[in-house]
């Protein structure tokens, strides 16, 4: 049995430090903090062994972040009822 995956969110200062994590599954979110220590960004670094480096990650997570809040397309289905049944192809010249 496969189990969800948490997706999670990195949020920045303005003077580009981390500033917290959010975790979302099932479209429920929480913050780091709500869930113990050891999900906390220094938690993940002090419990868990995460290598966090700024200036070699910093950019990955901004890139990250950003594809995830970019806005997505709109889906366009055409109402094929409004236009009616497709007219047939001519295969060539009729006389």
């Amino acid at each position: 049995m496969a189990y969800p995956v948490p997706t999670f969110t990195v949020h920045f200062q303005s003077t580009g430090r981390v500033q917290g994590l959010t975790y979302s599954m099932d479209g429920i979110t929480f913050s780091g903090t709500k869930l113990g220590k050891a999900y906390t960004f220094p938690g993940l670094q002090k419990y868990r062994g995460v290598s966090y480096e700024a200036e070699r990650d910093n950019k990955l997570l901004y890139v990250e972040q950003e594809a995830e809040m970019a806005p997505k397309p709109p889906t366009i289905t055409p109402n094929l009822h409004a236009y009616g049944k497709p007219k047939k192809r001519s295969n060539g010249l009729e006389l």
